[in-house]
């Protein structure tokens, strides 16, 4: 399952520290080597504060995201065919810190990774949604899972 940082907690944690020290929400798994987005809270945290999540921020140099319709399809039509009307997705990440394929599988037996137009992406199954960041830009936030 996904973790969530709660906005309260990365706001209690950022008022015991000196202006110098940055709090960073960091997002990725063990397909994508451990790290693929990251945010300086409070600057790269979302406009939008009715949320309970701090935001996940931007991609890491390297890191490719995409946001995929959770809905049916191959992947590559789910992939071209973008977020739901309420701007949420599937996350899907590529790029050189994506992982060949689980241990003991054999190339190709993982749903959790596929190919679309030559390039490899890994499948979260997490669900976010890009959001106007209080720094200017975009923020991804993670708002659930697929299966779940």
């Amino acid at each position: 399952p996904t973790l969530a940082l709660f906005r309260s907690l990365a706001t209690a944690l950022r008022s015991r520290l000196s202006q110098e020290a940055c709090v960073l929400n960091v997002y990725g798994s063990t397909e994508v080597a451990a790290d693929a987005v990251a945010a300086e809270l409070p600057g790269q945290d979302a406009l939008d504060e009715a949320f309970p999540f701090a935001a996940c921020g931007q991609a890491l140099p390297g890191i490719n995201l995409a946001l995929a319709s959770p809905g049916d399809g191959s992947d590559d039509q789910r992939l071209a065919q973008g977020t739901e009307s309420d701007g949420i997705g599937e996350v899907f990440i590529s790029g050189t810190c994506l992982a060949q394929d689980y241990c003991g599988d054999g190339p190709g037996n993982s749903s959790t990774f596929t190919t679309i137009a030559g390039r490899r992406w890994f499948k979260s199954r997490d669900l976010a949604r890009w959001q106007p960041a209080k720094a200017g830009g975009q923020t991804l936030q993670v708002v659930g899972r697929c299966d779940q």
